[in-house]
């Protein structure tokens, strides 16, 4: 799937403001040929940039096992790029080229190619002299070797967004096939070509056969691609390959399309990403066509498509012995035979309810019967809906059996829906009113022979995988079973309160606590809602706190977590207290602005009525690590909080700096663990340790709970 010279504008139109102000932490050459740009924006955080030359550009939230040791042109970037920062970010011209500019004075340019075999480039701006490239290659109009000035490639013959949709005559007077007359004009690829023919409506192979309405509709169509494209108009769709689903033909269509939307903030849980890479199709910045027999899904983003996609495909057959793999054959082979034998369920259950329907329509045949006639009579008269709806409704009322049936009746679709008696309970189904009841029934019974055929079918796939599954837990010794481990890693989409300080209780209710000043505003301002709590520790130095309650009653329980957050983060834990109090206010008792002619400090906050106070909550915190499928998931809180987690460690305040407890527990919770679990907890920054340590601290202990589950 080639990523179009329109793909490349769309991407880096939304990472823009990902990329451009942010500084490159660190770079790495992957023996798979990918390069990752470690990027770190102020008040963002860190963000992958990942580059595979001739292929593909985008932010990955997949973690990968980084080289020890750079390539000889990885060690060149780190040189000359990394700790500067990213001053512009664009593609060249209209082509499948993405430039940035990095370091004072724009002193670096980096040049990426994503044509043929792809190339890195990177030149010293102000002199335009070659420091180093992924490829040396010397061309008829390029030489890239060391000192020698850079040159673009030729850009294309037409800058399409701006040259416009003039000179289409000359272009078709130039070339007798249509569609490369359209390609040579557009400049844009053959998919460009082929949407703005398409949505022309022009059928004709040769351009000397195209009337001037059908010109006339193509530079319509061209129009509106380029207002598209200036206005960066996007709505990143995926066709996914519509999976085995024989329900589709029992139940009412109006299309053969599905549209499923996916929200921005929605998290990837534990077994699945947003779709199956081994599905796609065909990934769009936009909805462009309709391909029989898909799934229309939009996403959030073109580049969150293309990292799922592209990194499911990913070769790390080159990659050490070392490196572990999570995802093991016979694993594979169980997660199969799963899916095999729910299919196979599915499929008999289907079959049961088929003629189960097909069995109830023959025992009401005569009320079905007159149920249909009646309705497809009247409308052959030209009786108006709302008459015959009356009518029927009328009839209901007096008990007539064909009306009795009835439930509803969509004239648009020309379905009725009705409620059969069926062995002392009733069935529902939708009918079309077109049909005769036996041509119903029968395309029942014919489907539900086919599911059962299925089904059949299905025993024989399962028992070659129940094969397939023996075979590979021969072959496949425990040491392997035990180093497995994935060498691709799921990194965990974040919450929007994770930017803060937060626990959640164990009623599942998130709490939410500033780290300064100015988040302590933010946090009342932007966040606190009507229905919310708010909470500080009865100490100055402290933590605005928040209780998301989304319209439910605060519990004991809720309250004393948010306690816990509110005074163990507060000063109260530098000045190693063992005990303090916190109050609970609601939001209409909370003001960040000052009475009339009184100046109130930034971070400060005007409290008034009567305080809920919550006395002696102890000084004491826990940390914890919960091992999920495809990463470690690291949360905080009294011990209470602490139930879903696997290790845990118990901190009180102390005289370990913040920093060094942070790296202690994370060494500490490694070495507890091994193989999958070791990567996953390798995974987890530092800062994310630290984000939970209030201040200088003791560690109590640690404990391992995965015996206890």
């Amino acid at each position: 799937m080639a990523v179009s010279s329109v793909d490349i504008r769309t991407l880096v139109h939304e990472l823009q403001d990902e990329v451009v102000g942010s500084w490159i932490v660190n770079i790495y050459h992957l023996p798979s040929g990918i390069f990752i740009f470690k990027l770190r924006m102020p008040e963002k955080g860190v963000r992958f940039l990942l580059v595979e030359p001739g292929k593909r550009i985008h932010l990955t939230e997949f973690n990968r096992t980084m080289p020890k040791e750079p390539s000889p042109f990885g060690k060149t970037l780190r040189t000359h790029l990394r700790d500067r920062r990213i001053n512009d970010f664009e593609q060249v011209h209209l082509d499948r080229i993405v430039k940035m500019t990095v370091g004072a004075d724009d002193g670096k340019l980096l040049v990426i190619e994503l044509f043929g075999e792809g190339n890195i480039i990177l030149v010293h701006n102000p002199s335009k002299k070659i420091l180093g490239a992924l490829k040396y290659r010397k061309m008829r109009d390029r030489d890239i070797h060391p000192g020698k000035p850079f040159e673009l490639p030729p850009p294309p013959t037409r800058n399409f967004l701006k040259d416009g949709i003039d000179g289409l005559d000359d272009f078709l007077a130039a070339e007798p096939k249509l569609f490369r007359a359209i390609n040579d004009w557009l400049s844009l690829g053959p998919e460009y070509s082929r949407l703005v023919l398409r949505e022309a409506g022009v059928k004709t192979k040769k351009s000397a056969e195209l009337s001037d309405d059908d010109k006339e509709r193509i530079r319509e169509e061209a129009s509106k691609l380029r207002d598209r494209l200036l206005e960066n108009d996007y709505n990143p769709v995926v066709l996914l390959d519509e999976e085995e689903d024989d329900t589709n033909e029992t139940h009412d269509s109006d299309s053969e399309e599905i549209t499923v939307e996916v929200e921005e903030d929605e998290q990837w849980n534990d077994e699945s990403l947003l779709f199956k890479p081994e599905q796609v199709v065909k990934i769009m910045p936009w909805k462009q066509q309709e391909i029989e027999g898909t799934t229309v899904l939009e996403v959030p983003s073109l580049w969150k498509a293309y990292d799922i996609y592209y990194s499911s495909q990913e070769d790390h057959s080159m990659i050490s012995e070392e490196t572990e793999q999570m995802e093991t054959e016979v694993d594979r082979l169980r997660r199969r035979l799963k899916d095999q034998e729910d299919h196979k369920r599915n499929m008999e259950l289907q079959a049961a309810q088929l003629r189960k329907e097909g069995e109830a329509l023959f025992l009401s045949y005569s009320e079905v019967d007159e149920l249909l006639t009646t309705i497809k009579t009247a409308r052959h008269k030209k009786v108006p809906w709302e008459t015959i709806i009356e009518k029927l409704e009328g009839a209901k009322e007096k008990g007539m059996p064909a009306a009795s049936i009835m439930e509803s009746i969509d004239p648009k679709k020309a379905k009725v829906k009705v409620k059969l008696p069926y062995e002392g309970d009733f069935i529902k189904m939708t009918l079309d009113f077109r049909q005769t009841v036996n041509d119903i029934a029968n395309a029942k019974y014919e489907l539900a022979k086919k599911q059962e055929k299925r089904a059949k079918g299905a025993v024989i796939a399962i028992n070659m995988t129940l094969e397939k599954i023996k075979e590979a837990e021969q072959t496949v010794s425990e040491k392997q079973v035990e180093m497995a481990a994935k060498v691709t890693i799921l990194k965990r989409r974040r919450r929007w309160y994770e930017k803060w300080l937060w626990m959640q209780s164990p009623d599942g209710t998130i709490v939410v606590g500033g780290k300064d000043a100015a988040t302590n505003e933010r946090l009342v301002k932007k966040y606190m809602d009507d229905d919310d709590m708010f909470l500080h520790a009865d100490i100055h130095g402290a933590p605005f706190v928040v209780i998301k309650l989304d319209g439910r009653k605060a519990s004991d329980s809720t309250k004393r977590v948010a306690g816990c957050l509110g005074v163990c983060f507060s000063s109260a834990w530098k000045g190693k207290r063992t005990t303090a109090d916190a109050f609970l206010l609601p939001p209409d008792q909370v003001s960040l602005t000052a009475p009339s002619g009184e100046f109130l400090p930034k971070g400060s906050i005007m409290m008034y009525g009567t305080k809920e106070f919550i006395r002696d909550i102890e000084l004491r915190l826990y940390l914890g690590i919960i091992l999920e499928a495809n990463w470690a998931r690291l949360i905080c809180g009294p011990i209470e909080c602490m139930e879903k987690a696997d290790l845990i460690v118990e901190i009180v305040p102390g005289d370990i700096p913040r920093g060094k407890t942070a790296k202690m527990i994370r060494q500490k919770f490694a070495a507890m663990v091994e193989g999958a679990d070791l990567m996953k907890i390798q995974a987890l920054d530092v800062g994310e340790f630290a984000n939970f340590v209030p201040d200088s601290s003791n560690i109590v202990s640690f404990k391992d709970l995965r015996s206890n589950k």
